[in-house]
C-alpha cells in the first residue's frame, strides 16, 4: 500500500511545486502555501479470489486540493483527474468533485474520492 503512496506523490507532485502532503497540510507555525494538495486513506478491503486473497487491497482514498480562488480549485481538480489516469493500477473517481470554502484560510477546496484497485492487478 506504501507504494501507491509514493505513486500519488510522484503523480502529482509536478502539478503543484511538489506540496503535496499525506493527511494533514503544514500547520502553525510553518504557513501552508497554496495551492497544495493532501491525500487520505479513508479505507479499503481486500479482496478475495479463487485463489486466497489478492496480492493488493484495494485503497479508498480522499483528495483535498486547495487553491486561493475557486477557478483555480476547479483546474487543479481537473488536473488531479487527468494525472491519476496515468496510475499504475486502476484508479476510480467513487464520486462527482465537491468543492467547498474556508473562511478562516479563505482557500477553495476541491474534493475527489478515488478507490485504488490494487485487486485488480
Amino acid at each position: 500500500m506504501s507504494a501507491y503512496f509514493t505513486e500519488i506523490f510522484t503523480i502529482l507532485a509536478p502539478l503543484v511545486a511538489n506540496r503535496v502532503y499525506p493527511v494533514t497540510f503544514p500547520q502553525a507555525p510553518a504557513v501552508p502555501v497554496w495551492p497544495s494538495i493532501r491525500y487520505t486513506p479513508t479505507g479499503g478491503a481486500v479482496q478475495l479470489t479463487s485463489c486466497g486473497d489478492a496480492n493488493d487491497p484495494d485503497v479508498s482514498i480522499q483528495i483535498d486540493v486547495v487553491a486561493t480562488t475557486f477557478a483555480a480549485a476547479i483546474t487543479l481538480t481537473e488536473l488531479v483527474k487527468t494525472a491519476f489516469n496515468t496510475f499504475s493500477v486502476p484508479a476510480v473517481l467513487d464520486n462527482f468533485p465537491m468543492f467547498d470554502y474556508d473562511h478562516e484560510t479563505k482557500t477553495h477546496r476541491g474534493i475527489l474520492q478515488y478507490t485504488i484497485a490494487g485487486s485488480s492487478v
